[in-house]
């Protein structure tokens, strides 16, 4: 299991270089960094909890990457907020540049999203987002067609609509189960005993 530093962790400001750097100095109790992306006017990547960035806003997303790439071993968990196909191609060829193929993948994608962000990011992995509730083995089933169509890493969720029979599901296709934010110790030891591949949180030090 991995645990991923959500943007923000260790009470600092989301989506800044310092928090990058702050995460970066505990890494040895995470696996994981996440960044929400999203794009100014002019496609600029930055680093923000919207889908659309004014002019000014946000902290540059490539600056982030650099200096993780330069300073860990963490992988990146991107947020993609935004899915305009004329500027995510540019966030794939970041991610090459720097040598980070292998340690990026994104999330937020929802199922009609996923073939935008396959064709403007061949090269990055990605998980299928889902919102509601799963209550029959029919609805995990056809769920999971949906995220083999479309060649998904597995699902990324609230913890609170992850169950057993859920990540079994999973598991049994090869598929990771990842969840969505855990801010407590009890409820973190109940998702693992559901075998959850991966536990986001603003407090990672309460995972282990």
């Amino acid at each position: 299991m991995t645990v991923t530093a959500h943007s923000g962790a260790y009470d600092t400001e989301d989506n800044t270089l310092f928090s990058v750097k702050e995460i970066v100095r505990h890494q040895k109790n995470i696996q994981i960094i996440e960044l929400d992306l999203t794009f100014r006017p002019d496609g600029f990547p930055v680093m923000l909890h919207a889908e659309n960035a004014k002019i000014t806003e946000g902290e540059s997303f490539e600056e982030a990457l650099l200096y993780i790439a330069e300073n860990s071993d963490l992988s990146i968990n991107i947020d993609l907020k935004n899915f305009n196909p004329e500027f995510l191609p540019a966030v794939n060829e970041l991610i090459k540049k720097y040598d980070m193929l292998g340690r990026v993948f994104f999330t937020g994608v929802s199922y009609d999203k996923a073939d935008t962000v396959k064709s403007s990011c061949p090269d990055i992995r990605f998980y299928i987002n889902h919102l509601t509730p799963l209550f029959t083995q029919k609805a995990i089933n056809d769920f999971i067609e949906k995220i083999i169509e479309k060649q998904a890493l597995g699902t990324n969720i609230h913890y609170g609509i992850a169950s057993k029979k859920l990540s079994d599901s999973l598991h049994e296709k090869g598929l990771l189960l990842s969840v969505w934010t855990v801010n407590d110790k009890k409820t973190a030891d109940k998702l693992k005993k559901i075998c959850v591949d991966n536990i986001t949180s603003r407090n990672p030090d309460i995972i282990i």
